[in-house]
C-alpha cells in the first residue's frame, strides 16, 4: 500500500512524472494527491481523505514583477503558499496565471500602487514578499549600459514601499 500523505510535494511531483501524469506543476500537495489517486485509483487500497492532509507550510508569499512565474514556482515547490502575483506585461501575466492558478494574479503597473490605501486594497498581507524587477534599464545590452536608469530605479523604490 502506498501512502502519499507522508510524501513531500517534490516526491509527489516525481510520482506524477514517473506515471506520465500531466498538469501537475501548479498544484499544491493536496491537489497532487487527488490527481495521482484519480489517475491511478488502485494504487491505494485505503486512502486517507485528502482533507486530512496537512500542507508542509502555511507561509504565504507575494511575488512582484512575477513574469511567467519562475520565482513563484521555486517557492511553491518548496511548500510555500504563493497567494499573490503582480506583473505589468500582459503576456507574462497570462503565463503566470496559467502556471499558478492557485494564486491571485494581477496585471497592473506597480507605480499605480501609489498610496498606503492602495497597498492595503490590492496587496494581501503575506509573510514573504519576493520580486524580480526588470533589469532592462540596468542591462549592458541597453545602450551599452548607458541607458536611462530612472524607470528601473522607480520600480525598485516602489517595490520596496509595498512591504
Amino acid at each position: 500500500m502506498t501512502s502519499y500523505v507522508n510524501k513531500t510535494r517534490n516526491e509527489l511531483i516525481l510520482i506524477c512524472k514517473e506515471q506520465k501524469i500531466k498538469n501537475y506543476s501548479s498544484l499544491n500537495k493536496d491537489e497532487l494527491i487527488k490527481l495521482i489517486l484519480f489517475n491511478n485509483p488502485l494504487s491505494v487500497s485505503n486512502p486517507i481523505p485528502v482533507s486530512n492532509v496537512q500542507t508542509e507550510t502555511n507561509v504565504t508569499v507575494c511575488d512582484f514583477f512575477c513574469g511567467a512565474g519562475g520565482f513563484s514556482e521555486g517557492f511553491y515547490q518548496e511548500g510555500f503558499d504563493v497567494v499573490f502575483a503582480l506583473d505589468y506585461w500582459k503576456p507574462a501575466y497570462i503565463t503566470h496565471e496559467h502556471n499558478h492558478k492557485h494564486c491571485k494574479n494581477v496585471c497592473m503597473n506597480i507605480l499605480d500602487i501609489d498610496s498606503p490605501e492602495k497597498i492595503d486594497e490590492i496587496i494581501p498581507d503575506t509573510d514573504i514578499i519576493i520580486g524580480s524587477p526588470p533589469c532592462v534599464s540596468f542591462s549592458s545590452s541597453n545602450l551599452s549600459g548607458k541607458a536611462d536608469k530612472t524607470l528601473g530605479l522607480q520600480l525598485i523604490k516602489q517595490f520596496l514601499k509595498c512591504d
